[in-house]
């Protein structure tokens, strides 16, 4: 992990690979009478706690498992092409879930992780040239402050090779001519991290003026159903809570057996893996949610549900309200609907 304050060619060379790098648990200790037995770590055993709130208040542990992460990290290397020579940003708060994906998929990958300060993660264009000046080339930003990115001129333009948006409607697309591609992502922290992604097309791209930005289709191995109060999947463009299925989904919440009984349930229709219940209404159509996703490699409700577009889903969620359960910051005085706001996480 580098420093943001080191220049940009101050990193750890990584050792030699030879072969597909594998995750392996230290041997344990031998010939120590007073040593604690300990179970034996496995796919579903506790990798970390993230705490959210939801509309609720009440902070609740989403214990996420080794299982998940690895997923994550699985799905990040194929859909970037991450290497070791990559340089993924550490800018969101360690209490957002997003951080997870900021840091665990370069670890994996014998990659770099560079962490801005507080003075550069709260500053749109400082950011910009800090993305510039330590070279990195990926990096996962909250909604808003990404849209400030998205706003700079095109000379101030960071030559990222993705940026990553989630936690809030996108309401901005990319300038034709951004040298990075813009993703827009979707997922609760019970998901770990996201569950769904959509690239998203530059303003003036046929058939984008206009038009609501997707959340996108689901990403490898996530299940997505759309169901009504009685658990049937509803029809093609018709509303339904969203269920997320797959490897990512949390064990649940600690501490808390009668909300893990609540929102982590038995596919209900009929199927063997855990599905989470996301509390979001959302109407879906064919190739989007209700379909299954590739297998490959890696609540709250709302009031009026926004429909999909083109065969995918758009949750709604209470006004000035992110996934990750906290307020989202105020925007400036008179700004309009839809403007970057002025303070992030």
């Amino acid at each position: 992990m580098v420093d943001g304050d080191e220049p940009a060619d101050a990193r750890p060379t990584p050792p030699a690979r030879h072969g597909r790098g594998r995750l392996a648990a230290a041997p344990a200790p031998q010939g120590d009478d007073h040593a604690p037995l300990l179970p034996a770590p496995g796919p579903d055993s506790l990798c970390c706690a993230i705490y959210t709130s939801g509309s609720t208040g009440t902070p609740k542990g989403v214990a996420v498992p080794h299982r998940a992460v690895v997923d994550l990290c699985q799905w990040h290397h194929e859909r970037f092409g991450f290497t070791a020579d990559d340089r993924s940003a550490a800018v969101c708060s360690q209490g957002f879930d997003a951080a997870v994906l900021e840091i665990w998929p370069a670890l994996a990958a014998g990659a770099s992780v560079v962490v801005a300060d507080e003075t550069v993660r709260k500053d749109p264009a400082a950011l910009a040239r800090w993305y510039r000046d330590r070279r990195i080339t990926f990096s996962i930003l909250p909604t808003a402050l990404g849209e400030a990115v998205l706003a700079l001129p095109d000379d101030l333009q960071p030559p990222l090779r993705h940026l990553l948006l989630g936690g809030d409607v996108l309401r901005t697309r990319p300038r034709p001519g951004t040298p990075y591609e813009t993703v827009n992502v979707y997922g609760p922290t019970e998901t770990t991290v996201l569950c769904t992604a959509q690239t998203v097309e530059p303003a003036h791209a046929p058939g984008a003026r206009n038009t609501p930005i997707p959340i996108g289709r689901p990403v490898d191995n996530v299940t997505l159903r759309v169901l009504d109060a009685q658990g049937r999947e509803v029809p093609a463009g018709e509303v339904g809570e969203l269920y997320v299925g797959g490897p990512g989904v949390a064990t649940g919440y600690l501490g808390r057996p009668d909300l893990t009984a609540e929102r982590f349930v038995r596919d209900p229709l009929g199927g063997t893996e855990t599905m989470y219940r996301t509390g979001d209404l959302v109407a879906g159509r064919l190739g989007g949610p209700g379909v299954p996703g590739p297998r490959r490699r890696p609540g709250e409700d709302t009031g009026l549900p926004r429909r999909a577009r083109g065969g995918h889903a758009r949750p709604q969620r209470p006004p000035g309200r992110r996934r990750s359960g906290r307020p989202a910051p105020p925007r400036p005085a008179g700004a309009r609907p839809g403007s970057p706001r002025t303070s992030y996480p």
